[in-house]
């Protein structure tokens, strides 16, 4: 199931975020950027950017547990879009991928 996350969701989130680029990205970042990315996606800004309107926050949930968490930035630009490694190449994130661009052209 895919729905828009609520305030409840952000602590979640933010792990799902934050575990998923660690996994796929530790080596290809500096510790600057990093820490950069672990700053926007922790529960206190994801709640400032999303009550800001600066965008919308999405999560995939199966079987209760968030899996996947997207973002559109202004319903027309995907700013965020990660699965747990443990979830990815089965089409989990393409399901997400698909739910905001339906988003972004207003279906």
């Amino acid at each position: 199931m895919i729905r828009k996350l609520e305030y409840e969701d952000f602590e979640a989130a933010s792990v799902v975020l934050w575990k998923s680029f660690y996994q796929a990205e530790k080596n290809n970042h500096t510790i600057n950027g990093m820490e950069r990315f672990r700053d926007l996606v922790s529960p206190v800004s994801l709640s400032m950017n999303t009550f800001d309107g600066k965008f919308e926050l999405f999560g995939y949930f199966q079987d209760g547990e968030l899996i996947g968490v997207g973002a559109l930035k202004e319903k027309k630009h995907i700013l965020l879009l990660y699965v747990l490694k443990e979830k990815q190449g089965l089409g989990f994130g393409k399901k997400l991928l698909f739910y905001m661009e339906g988003r972004c052209i207003g279906e």
